[in-house]
């Protein structure tokens, strides 16, 4: 609808268009708000309240998943270091990737990685 009229235009949100660009560019270090630029037309505080009501979680909750879910299969399919991974994954340094992943993983991602690759974690 034209804004000239006086009427409101629909609010469409492209929820699924936002989770298809949250899966393919997560690690890549995206932001909420560029998931609003690229994938929206409607306002910030009506993405957030649509997304949390179809999704159940917030636009970043979704991306700190995606980028935890890429860690899980690194730790557990290469030995490369948490650095390396931090920079793969899209978080801003180790030690904010280490404290991320122990939060949602309740285990450090050593322990993780060689639980994961058949060894048993050195206490310690």
């Amino acid at each position: 609808m034209r804004e000239s009229t006086g009427r409101r235009r629909p609010e469409i949100c492209d929820i699924t268009g936002a989770l298809d660009y949250i899966r393919h560019n997560a690690c890549r270090g995206i932001t909420v708000e560029q998931v609003l630029r690229q994938t929206q037309r409607v306002s910030r505080v009506t993405f957030h309240r649509r997304f949390r009501e179809t999704v159940g979680q917030t636009p970043a909750e979704v991306i700190r998943r995606r980028r935890l879910e890429e860690v899980r299969r690194l730790l557990a399919d290469s030995q490369l270091s948490l650095g390396m991974m931090s920079d793969l994954c899209g978080f801003s340094s180790p030690k904010v990737l280490a404290r991320l992943f122990r939060a949602a993983e309740r285990t450090t991602p050593r322990e993780y990685r060689q639980r994961r690759q058949g060894r048993e974690p050195r206490s310690g």
